[in-house]
């Protein structure tokens, strides 16, 4: 969900190409209400990241289990990392979700956000604190939490919640 310093352009294919392709083959809807964002685990990063960061043209974003703070799991993801942003690991502010959450937050299109996370997931402490984080600013914010690892099993579950808020 990144271009990559050492590999592809992955945020430029998934935030830009990907939605126009999109649009040509499946004749799907332009206009920003109609347009959602969703992922999990590092998806749920980049469904956030995306949505912070194009606004204009996402109504709504969703991650679940997400890579919360990519900067503080530094340590955890060092050789996952490097490919992305290089030996020194420098993580530029546009790839921080809590400086993102902050930039967007005067945005007068900045999209409704969801966030979904299982207490025993690995991830727990750093998506309560990007949860809290945007508790401080001006969302249309909805958190939920429940019982759950980093799995399929929680992520089944969840994406019904997803759903059901993101088309309400």
């Amino acid at each position: 969900y990144t271009d990559m310093k050492y590999g592809g352009k992955y945020y430029t294919y998934i935030a830009k190409e990907l939605p126009s392709i999109m649009k040509e083959i499946f004749n799907v809807s332009d206009k920003r209400e109609d347009n959602f964002i969703a992922g999990l685990s590092m998806g749920g990063y980049g469904a956030l990241k995306i949505g912070l960061t194009e606004c204009e043209h996402f109504s709504a974003a969703a991650g679940l289990s997400s890579v919360a703070d990519i900067i503080g799991l530094t340590d955890t993801f060092k050789e996952t990392y490097i490919p992305i942003w290089g030996e020194n690991i420098d993580i530029p502010p546009q790839d921080d979700l809590f400086y993102l959450a902050e930039k967007c937050d005067s945005h007068p299109l900045k999209p409704r956000i969801f966030m979904g996370e299982g207490t025993e997931d690995f991830m727990y402490k750093e998506n309560v604190k990007l949860k809290e984080h945007f508790e401080k600013l001006h969302y249309d914010f909805t958190y939920r939490e429940s019982a759950g690892t980093h799995s399929w099993a929680f992520w089944d579950e969840y994406i019904q919640h997803v759903l059901e808020w993101m088309l309400k």
